[in-house]
């Protein structure tokens, strides 16, 4: 069987055991290989309800149907994105709008630009105070350290921090560095 309609005979097993799914395209492929319809494939003589598709010309003339691009709205929208408190991304803004992030800077670079720069804003300010919030955890964990007499050793520091790798970042990286040479002048 797997021969006459060229497919592996692992592939076949594994159909028939019901491990795999069998893919529509192989569903027809195996149809036609038989010359029988797939609802004779499957047993069914007749569906129980009667599906009426609407007829659709697809002719080359035929006009594609697009969202209409309200340039009042839009830019409206893109405004109100660019004096709100919640700075969003511009891809962000495009899915909301529901047109191509593209197509936006195109008609509206001046706005795009700005939510661009806002977005960029926001994530500079939300990276610096992630830095600072850590910063001053720190501070307290090599003091606590200290008061205990205690080495603030990357890995003492990483399991009250409970944040794992954060020496990797340049800037508390060199707040740490300071912390070790502060402990060893005390």
């Amino acid at each position: 069987m797997a021969k006459f309609i060229q497919i592996p005979e692992t592939t076949l097993r594994y159909w028939t055991k019901g491990i795999n799914l069998i893919p529509l395209p192989s569903l027809i492929k195996i149809c036609l290989q038989l010359n029988i319809s797939i609802l004779e494939l499957f047993g069914i003589e007749e569906l129980p309800i009667n599906i009426q598709l609407p007829q659709k010309d697809l002719s080359k003339n035929s006009p594609k149907l697009r969202n209409k691009f309200d340039h009042k709205i839009i830019k409206r929208i893109l405004d109100n994105e660019i004096i709100s408190e919640h700075s969003k991304s511009l891809k962000k803004v495009a899915e909301i709008i529901g047109y191509d992030r593209k197509l936006l800077y195109k008609k509206f670079p001046i706005e795009c630009k700005k939510i661009v720069d806002n977005y960029q804003s926001y994530i500079t300010e939300q990276k610096l105070r992630r830095e600072n919030n850590i910063k001053k955890q720190l501070d307290n964990i090599a003091q606590q350290l200290s008061e205990n007499g205690e080495y603030p050793s990357r890995r003492k520091v990483e399991k009250l921090l409970k944040q794992k790798y954060f020496v990797k970042e340049k800037n508390i990286r060199e707040q740490w560095n300071s912390l070790k040479i502060n402990y060893l002048k005390i």
